[in-house]
């Protein structure tokens, strides 16, 4: 359905084919947690609601103590990396 209304549009999609399930693991695996922590929880009345409300999730992100990194806080592993 979404598919069709984007190719009805003219908009070009671009799907990973087979076995690329790797290649976009990182940004999927952050639009999960994105989902789930915030968006579920907090549902936006329309657009700009919902940019402003991404965009202060997003910036306490970066400032968390994350598990994957060993509870370092990304911000701190950029700056530090730069």
């Amino acid at each position: 359905m979404y598919v069709e209304y984007l190719k009805e549009q003219g908009i070009k999609i671009s799907m990973d084919g087979k076995g690329s399930a790797l290649d976009n693991i990182y940004i999927e695996r952050f639009w999960r947690t994105i989902k789930y922590q915030h968006i579920h929880l907090n549902p936006a009345a329309d657009g700009i609601s919902l940019y402003i409300g991404i965009k202060k999730w997003i910036e306490k992100y970066h400032f968390k103590a994350h598990q994957g990194i060993n509870r370092q806080k990304p911000q701190y592993l950029y700056l530090n990396a730069a």
